[in-house]
C-alpha cells in the first residue's frame, strides 16, 4: 500500500532505495547535536538489515520521485 502526499509518495521500501537510507540516518541525527554523544550521531544501520526489514514489510521511505529522503521501520 501506498500513500501520496502532493509532491511525495510513502511506500514500502525497494531495493534501490536501501544506499540512500544510511544517509538519511545521518542526516536526521545532525538535530540531535549537542542531545545526543557524537558515537550515537555516527551510527548508521547496516544495509542488510535495511534489506531483512524492506523484504519483511517493515521498512518504509517518503520519496519525490525516485529520491527517498526518510525511512521509518
Amino acid at each position: 500500500m501506498d500513500f501520496a502526499i502532493p509532491g511525495y509518495l510513502i511506500c514500502s521500501a525497494r531495493a534501490e532505495h536501501i544506499p540512500a537510507l544510511s544517509a538519511i540516518e545521518l542526516a536526521a541525527a545532525e538535530l540531535l547535536r549537542g542531545y545526543a554523544p557524537e558515537s550515537v550521531q555516527a551510527e548508521t544501520t547496516d544495509e542488510r538489515s535495511f534489506a531483512d526489514a524492506a523484504s519483511d514489510g517493515r521498512l518504509w521511505v517518503a520519496s519525490t520521485g525516485n529520491t527517498p529522503w526518510a525511512s521509518h521501520w
